[in-house]
């Protein structure tokens, strides 16, 4: 991104490879302590995944990263040179948060040197906006199970009210209501993942050719 006031000159990039969901880490260098702590971070919120894939960037491939996936039993993949099928939805990322924060820069009249006061508007941004080959559903739906509200609901719902509700907090309706949370995630991650499949399947048949 090129150096900013306050000092970040980079920006590290989590992403849910089902969801799409991100998390935008602005940093000074990429160093593998920088990697480390955006990941405990993001364990420490998402829980550990089972797998991670990453670059072959030294800041990734390096005897810190190697030692902390195998102190957590988590595989740690790395992305081969012109495989666009494998880490392309990345770069697509890295592309999408360059236009949007090329917007929000023009939408403020900021200096591109204040990028990393954005940065937080920028992943809400790519974590809220619907994706075609999400089923039509964002993100953040598709990750957390709820769908994102936003300011323009206030602004726009002008019927919205407070009301009270009266919830059942037994033991045997929060099981129900999260089996049903989890048949209805499941569902949904079924039919993504079945249209991410078909999708590669065609991008390798266009690289072949």
């Amino acid at each position: 991104m090129g150096p900013s006031k306050s000092g970040p000159k980079y920006i590290l990039v989590l992403k849910d490879d089902l969801s799409h969901y991100c998390e935008l880490v602005a940093c000074d260098a990429p160093t593998s302590q920088v990697c480390v702590d955006a990941l405990a971070a993001w364990w420490s919120r998402h829980s550990m995944p089972l797998v991670w894939i990453s670059d072959q960037g030294s800041h990734f491939k390096n005897s810190v990263m190697k030692g902390l996936a195998h102190k957590f039993k988590v595989e740690h993949e790395f992305t081969l040179a012109y495989c666009p099928w494998r880490n392309g939805t990345v770069e697509r990322l890295n592309r999408d948060i360059l236009q949007v924060m090329r917007v929000l820069l023009l939408e403020y009249k900021l200096a591109d040197h204040k990028w990393d006061y954005l940065l937080p508007a920028v992943q809400a941004n790519l974590n809220e906006t619907p994706v075609a080959s999400l089923a039509n559903k964002s993100p953040l739906e598709v990750f957390q199970g709820r769908e994102p509200s936003t300011v323009m609901d206030l602004i726009l719902d002008e019927d919205r009210q407070t009301v009270d509700a009266n919830v059942d907090w037994s033991k045997d309706n929060i099981k129900e209501t999260l089996l049903k949370l989890q048949e209805s995630m499941n569902e949904l991650h079924k039919e993504i993942v079945e249209k991410n499949h078909t999708r590669q399947d065609k991008a390798r048949e266009r690289t072949r050719q």
